[in-house]
């Protein structure tokens, strides 16, 4: 467990530092890759949390989640045993009110008294906002390229939540999100907590209809844990008929008192270059 503990703290140091990287341009003298492993490094919480937005999620890759609230205290209980971190390859994609990042992660760590630790993952970030104002809202670190078989058990959620959408139960597909959960939408607003009560709430209100996901790729992350990228379509009413809108999205599920729900949700508009779904 020390051991767990310890890989999770650096993974979140990692995940963050190279997402800023390449995601929030400053006019600073130092990057913001610069700025958050500093603040990391020298058990600066405060610091090191301001980078993220209210609500956020970070997920590491044995879907071990950790929210916006509990950042600081990461932060300052982590020690400096990165020894290298690099983010490749990394695609991003612009939308209203903040941008996507795709790319792959390669970490070296050392925690004490155990061998180094290499770690490949790919990690889907998505930014609020812009430029200097830019929080990182969700950054999902995924276990490897190579995915699993959707287990049925998740597979037959996904059959429940779209006939609760199918009858128009808002709270029966509330009930396939874990109550803290986060749901990025694909226009970049958040919603956790009662928020995610209210909005699909709101959707019934809206005459949203025929909201479909259709799971495709699954990662295993851990015995508690499964990520799986998907797509998504519904229709709102329009002056002249139904209009269909559709996207991509990443789930990561959570066993909560032995069933699975979603504890984190990332949606994408439909063709975006960083969709997992279409990732080679």
């Amino acid at each position: 467990m020390p051991v767990r503990n310890t890989t999770n703290s650096i993974l979140l140091a990692v995940a963050v530092a190279s997402g800023a990287c390449q995601s929030a341009p400053t006019n600073s003298s130092s990057s913001p890759v610069e700025t958050i492993t500093k603040a990391f490094l020298s058990g600066d919480g405060d610091a090191f949390a301001s980078h993220y937005a209210t609500p956020s999620a970070v997920v590491l890759s044995d879907a071990t989640i950790w929210r916006a609230g509990e950042l600081a205290d990461r932060a300052r209980s982590s020690g400096p045993a990165v020894r290298r971190w690099d983010l490749s390859s990394t695609v991003t994609h612009d939308v209203a009110g903040g941008s996507y990042m795709l790319g792959d992660s390669v970490t070296v760590i050392e925690p004490p008294n155990v061998p180094p630790i290499h770690i490949e993952s790919r990690r889907l970030i998505q930014w609020a906002g812009a430029g200097a104002n830019a929080r990182i809202r969700a950054d999902v670190s995924i276990p490897s390229r190579a995915s699993s078989p959707i287990p049925a058990d998740v597979l037959s959620r996904y059959g429940s939540l779209n006939g609760s959408w199918s009858e128009g139960d808002a709270a029966a597909a509330r009930d396939h999100y874990s109550a803290d959960s986060l749901f990025v939408l694909s226009n970049g607003e958040a919603h956790s907590d009662s928020g995610l009560d209210r909005f699909f709430s709101s959707l019934s209100e809206m005459n949203v209809s025929n909201l479909v996901d259709t799971p495709t790729t699954a990662w295993m992350g851990g015995e508690d844990g499964v990520f799986v990228a998907g797509t998504f379509s519904f229709q709102i009413p329009g002056e002249s008929g139904p209009i269909t809108i559709s996207g991509c999205n990443l789930d990561v599920w959570k066993l909560d008192a032995g069933v699975w729900r979603i504890a984190v949700r990332v949606a994408q508009p439909q063709g975006s270059p960083t969709c997992l779904s279409d990732a080679s």
